[in-house]
């Protein structure tokens, strides 16, 4: 199967390049409103918009049946998504946020909510463990600046961490069991923030 870069338009259209030939492959249709936001999880790719829904697409499918679930329950644009591993983990989970600061982890084979969460200001920095494929990271915008890892069997909050910025990039290097977290402050200082391995309940500098 081919491999393809997308590219999210403000008229809600996503664009698929195929990597090899810089072509383009196709044009998905699923969303009325700018899309902000998109997560592979090979062959199915997830966006968001401002629409507030969510859809998935299995691209490996032709154009009447591409699209293979539409996801409600975000009443804000979503900005955030994050699809877990399956390399580590059997079970398909998307997280999305929004710009309310509303975030949810989504049951890819229900394609129901199985957990909510929160922060102050909106939710576009999601990043799955890949090491405790359970646990899910998350930071908030201006107004909340805070990163807070969670326990997704069972709703805790497992750390918290405050970086007083905004964080927008994902956090989990999969190279190692760290939180790397580049910030809006000045001169671009990047925090590093180990956890789990030596002390599971603690994010440490």
């Amino acid at each position: 199967m081919s491999m393809f870069h997308a590219s999210g338009m403000e008229s809600g259209h996503i664009v698929l390049l195929d990597i090899s030939s810089l072509k383009k492959e196709r044009v998905l249709r699923g969303h009325p409103s700018a899309v902000s936001a998109l997560a592979w999880s090979r062959p199915v790719l997830a966006s968001g918009s401002q629409s507030p829904a969510i859809v998935t697409y299995d691209v490996r499918l032709s154009s009447n049946r591409i699209v293979t679930s539409q996801l409600t329950g975000h009443g804000d644009e979503v900005c955030g998504l994050d699809w877990t591993s399956p390399v580590f983990d059997s079970v398909t989970n998307l997280a999305s946020g929004d710009n309310s600061g509303y975030g949810l982890v989504w049951d890819a084979r229900s394609r129901q909510a199985v957990l909510e969460f929160r922060h102050l200001a909106a939710i576009k920095a999601l990043s799955w463990n890949p090491y405790h494929p359970r646990e899910l990271a998350s930071a908030g915008g201006y107004r909340d600046g805070t990163i807070k890892v969670w326990d997704t069997a069972t709703a805790g909050l497992i750390a918290t961490r405050n970086t007083f910025s905004q964080v927008s990039t994902p956090l989990f290097k999969f190279s190692c069991n760290t939180l790397a977290t580049p910030t809006d402050i000045p001169l671009g200082l990047v925090h590093y923030l180990t956890t789990y391995l030596d002390n599971p309940r603690s994010i440490k500098d």
